[in-house]
């Protein structure tokens, strides 16, 4: 008995230096706020031109060279032809040592065939007979290399932006309730970055109806607008983290003209709701 009574006791204890576990305990509420978001679509969208509004952003260009729409704002970024040059990068912006408050790949997609390029090469290196051929070994590394990285990117204190090209799946390739459209990456890369992030909107180009003119000579035109999808939606793959017991109005399922501060706008609104 004065054994389990001496156990408890311990155990209820939060003094001394067998609890120092407890000095860093944190607060999550006063954690600074950095979003994680996966943005995916076909070419053209304003996926680039989106992540280029974020906080002084830092672009990791995987073999795209779509970088024309944010061409004139200073922004700065690497061009990835070289798997290695990721690990670099990260450890870069992992000690601080630099102004950027927005990391983003573009793309995903790109990165893991740069990834897979890599992991072939390796391979060669110590194969002779290892030829262009990839084998169910090649992706199943580069997907580990691939889930490995994202995740460190995504843990780095600062705001992550991950563009995908989009990839319609076939009906009778996926589960009951499962999405149709989703970001193009192999599925084991695609569920590890799709559950790590706070959001994935999929970016649309749609003709809006205008009223110009008034009177007798108005008329209705139909502009080109770049909008992102953000609500729920049974046949594309998309995601808004909201605090528990607050959910995303149907207003705010599109946003047009998308910017980041508008993302992150709507995500403050929606945890200040709930409190």
């Amino acid at each position: 008995m004065a054994k389990k009574e001496k156990r408890k006791k311990q155990k209820g204890s939060s003094k001394g230096t067998k609890f120092n576990i407890l000095n860093e305990l944190i607060s999550f509420d006063e954690e600074d706020l950095y979003l994680s978001i996966v943005g995916y679509g076909k070419h053209g969208r304003g996926k680039t031109t989106f992540a280029g509004t974020a906080p002084n952003p830092v672009f990791l260009d995987f073999n795209e060279h779509g970088t024309l729409s944010i061409r004139g704002k200073g922004l700065k970024g690497w061009r990835i032809e070289d798997w290695e040059k990721v690990e670099d990068i990260y450890w870069f912006l992992h000690s601080g040592e630099h102004d950027f408050e927005t990391v983003v790949w573009d793309t995903g997609t790109q990165a893991a065939d740069v990834c897979l390029e890599w992991v072939m090469g390796v391979k060669s290196q110590y194969d002779s007979s290892a030829g262009t051929l990839v084998t169910r070994q090649d992706w199943g590394n580069m997907s580990k290399h691939m889930k490995y990285w994202v995740t460190k990117f995504r843990n780095l204190p600062m705001h992550k932006i991950f563009l995908f090209q989009e990839k319609s799946l076939d009906e009778e390739d996926v589960e009951e309730g499962s999405s149709l459209v989703v970001p193009m990456v192999s599925p084991a890369v695609r569920e590890t970055v799709c559950a790590a992030v706070d959001i994935i909107a999929r970016f649309e180009l749609v003709e809006k109806k205008v009223k110009m003119g008034k009177g007798e000579n108005q008329k209705v035109k139909k502009v080109p607008t770049y909008r992102m999808r953000i609500g729920p939606n049974a046949t594309y793959h998309t995601k808004f983290r909201t605090p528990e017991g607050v959910a995303l109005p149907e207003e705010y399922y599109f946003i047009e003209s998308p910017t980041f501060n508008k993302v992150l706008d709507l995500y403050k609104k929606l945890s200040k709701n709930n409190k």
